[in-house]
């Protein structure tokens, strides 16, 4: 059994209000292993310098790549003291003790403010808190680009004529022209 490499998700371990996407607060790193000529269980460790900071096993089929990975975050990160620092992330193979080498991950402080107890929102425009991982997590886009009119004016469409629903940033009306359109030109060429 060899390991073939490490990796990760991210080179960076931010503060999960300081962090756009789960892979800023809690990256994933990973490690491949090949077997030989029989199935054997697999046992990765990941280090940030000299500790470790995340584990996994599993069994792997003879004749196989496989990649074992497991999730690090930045408050198990904290807790180990490693807040702020550069530490070299390597990943060990216990069954053979061969150790591999990714690179730099840097781990970060805290940098948004804290709200005091105030109950505002420490996120910035375009991004909420959320409170179960207390990281900043982008608004999803309800397609009205910040519009909040009323886009329900079908006046473009013939009276009486049936309504197809809005599609994409196309209202009833448009949605309903375009199909229109593509059945006049469908017939047209046949």
């Amino acid at each position: 059994m060899t390991l073939d490499s490490v990796g990760t998700s991210s080179g960076h371990i931010r503060h999960p209000a300081d962090a756009d996407r789960r892979s800023a607060y809690e990256p994933q790193l990973s490690a491949e292993v090949t077997t030989g000529d029989e199935s054997r269980s697999a046992t990765i460790v990941w280090y940030f310098g000299e500790t470790q900071v995340a584990d996994a096993s599993e069994v792997v089929s003879r004749n196989t790549h496989e990649t074992l990975t497991s999730r690090v975050a930045w408050s198990e990160v904290e807790a180990d003291g490693l807040v702020p620092g550069e530490y070299e992330l390597t990943a060990e193979l216990t069954q053979t003790g061969t150790i591999q080498t990714w690179g730099t991950v840097t781990v970060h402080d805290q940098q948004a403010p804290d709200d005091g107890g105030t109950g505002e929102d420490p996120c910035r425009d375009g991004y909420q808190l959320d409170p179960d991982t207390g990281a900043c997590l982008a608004i999803p886009d309800d397609g009205t680009n910040g519009d909040d009119s009323d886009d329900s004016d079908d006046s473009e469409a013939p009276e009486g004529l049936p309504m197809l629903p809005p599609m994409g940033g196309l209202s009833a009306a448009q949605t309903t022209l375009a199909a229109i359109g593509g059945l006049v030109l469908l017939v047209v060429i046949i």
